[in-house]
């Protein structure tokens, strides 16, 4: 198979993507039938592999949200013990 261009995944990524937040319980399976339908063909293991990627993208962003909730919270304590003395 030949090597896919960065441009042509980004591309197929936000396709998976945007029919994982129209159907959140897609199967991968789902998704090729989707996109079949659409007229793009795409390996069921290469979807998969998308879709992996796109919940490793999720999992970092909603760790990094967590992250900076909790250094907010820190932060704001912190001025109230400066303030306070």
């Amino acid at each position: 198979m030949p090597k896919i261009s960065a441009e042509n995944t980004s591309y197929y990524r936000e396709r998976v993507r945007s029919i994982m937040v129209q159907q959140p319980q897609i199967s991968g399976n789902g998704i090729q039938r989707w996109l079949d339908a659409k007229g793009l063909h795409l390996d069921r293991n290469y979807i998969n592999s998308l879709v992996n990627q796109i919940h490793a993208e999720r999992a970092k962003r909603a760790d990094t949200w967590t992250l900076n909730a909790a250094l907010t919270a820190l932060q704001d304590a912190m001025d109230e013990v400066v303030r306070v003395d």
